[in-house]
């Protein structure tokens, strides 16, 4: 049977990550789990969660039927998988380290077997922050070497030391 169609995407608010279905965010917002998790997901179920930052995945666990039949349905993933980027993920191997380019992630499963499902976090890297402001510099003689703080100038301006040098600091 093919898994159910999923509803369009409702709007998710700005820097949030959204789910439709029964999937569930968790941990704060930073991971989502298929339906029931850990316990067996039910049949017949889709959700996409969506407004995902683009940083690789980190697959907590993954768990989900995988064709027990020829080799080339394994690899497939025809019954329940989880999509991301386009390539279906099933049996034990989830989508580790795989960044979701369009910020989705879509689970189906399929009216049979079911097993405990997964759990895929993310963490969006803090955006780097600027070096702390150091205090203006007071004005320095032209030709001159200036310090601010406890270092020192020495020989004559052509070396400078760490405080109570060569001592430890």
């Amino acid at each position: 049977l093919p898994p159910p169609s999923l509803p369009p995407l409702a709007p998710c608010p700005l820097g949030d990550v959204c789910t439709t279905g029964p999937c569930l965010i968790t941990d704060g917002g930073s991971c989502a789990t298929s339906p029931d998790f850990p316990n067996l997901y039910p049949t017949d179920e889709g959700c996409t969660i969506y407004g995902l930052p683009p940083v690789g995945l980190d697959v907590i666990a993954f768990l989900v039927l995988q064709s027990a039949a020829a080799p080339k349905l394994r690899l497939n993933c025809p019954y329940d998988h989880l999509t991301v980027n386009g390539v279906k993920y099933c049996g034990t191997s989830g989508p580790a380290g795989v960044v979701p380019s369009d910020g989705t992630m879509t689970w189906v499963s399929d009216g049979s077997e079911t097993f405990p499902g997964w759990k895929v976090c993310w963490a969006a890297q803090p955006p780097s922050l600027p070096p702390p402001s150091l205090p203006p510099l007071a004005p320095c003689p032209l030709g001159d070497v200036c310090t601010t703080g406890r270092c020192l100038i020495t020989d004559g301006g052509s070396c400078a030391t760490s405080p109570d040098f060569p001592n430890l600091y």
